[in-house]
Parts: structure tokens; C-alpha cells; sequence
């Protein structure tokens, strides 16, 4: 039975653990906390992600602020895209070199960020 692994740390220690030889089939997912080498987010970029549950439902939130592994991000929404509600810091992830992060906070069904899905 195969079971995936989920490697934590900096990305040269990520990529230490990834280039080191592998016993028998194993599955890892390269999964690091920031930085990153890939797509990052940037203050004042407006990025948008779809409901797990509701296709038609698409999240969209504004970066106000950002420091090395956090970043603040406010939804936005309207015809004229304005903010609203609180802005919420969160911890950024990579995921395949790319920053991510979850607004909603994390559980079962939360929606993630990418920082190369800029809202369109």
C-alpha cells in the first residue's frame, strides 16, 4: 500500500529529502513553507479562487500586506470590486514552487489560494 508523504521545511531541505535515493514506490508532494521559487503573492494583486462545493461560487480577495511567511488578504466583491469584512493574515505555503494560502482557514473543504491565479 502506498502512502503519500508530505514533506515539511525550507526548500533545500525539501529538496535534500526529495533527491535522496528511495526505498521501494514511494509518492512525495512537495510541500515547503515559503519562499518559493515559482508564482508569489504581491501586495495590491487581486487573486480568485472557486467553491469546492459550488462551481458557480468564486472567492475573490485583495493582498493588502505581506512579510515573508504571512500574508493579509480582505475579500472583495461588487460590480466595482470594492473590500469588505476584515482582512485575515495567514501563513504561506508552496505547493510545486508556488505560494499558496488558505483564507477561509483550513478544513475539510476550505478553498486554497495560488499565487498564479490572479483574478481575472
Amino acid at each position: 500500500m502506498n502512502i503519500p508523504t508530505i514533506i515539511l521545511g525550507t526548500p533545500a531541505v525539501v529538496d535534500a529529502i526529495l533527491s535522496a535515493p528511495k526505498a521501494g514506490n514511494i509518492n512525495t508532494r512537495r510541500v515547503a513553507l515559503a519562499p518559493t521559487r515559482g508564482a508569489s503573492f504581491k501586495v495590491g494583486q487581486t487573486y480568485s479562487v472557486r467553491s469546492l462545493c459550488d462551481w458557480d461560487c468564486i472567492y475573490r480577495f485583495i493582498v493588502t500586506a505581506r512579510t515573508d511567511k504571512t500574508v493579509t488578504v480582505q475579500a472583495v466583491g461588487g460590480p466595482n470590486m470594492e473590500p469588505y469584512g476584515k482582512p485575515t493574515r495567514r501563513t504561506v505555503r508552496a505547493y510545486d514552487g508556488v505560494e499558496t494560502l488558505k483564507p477561509h482557514g483550513s478544513y475539510s473543504m476550505s478553498a486554497t489560494l495560488y499565487a498564479d491565479k490572479v483574478a481575472e
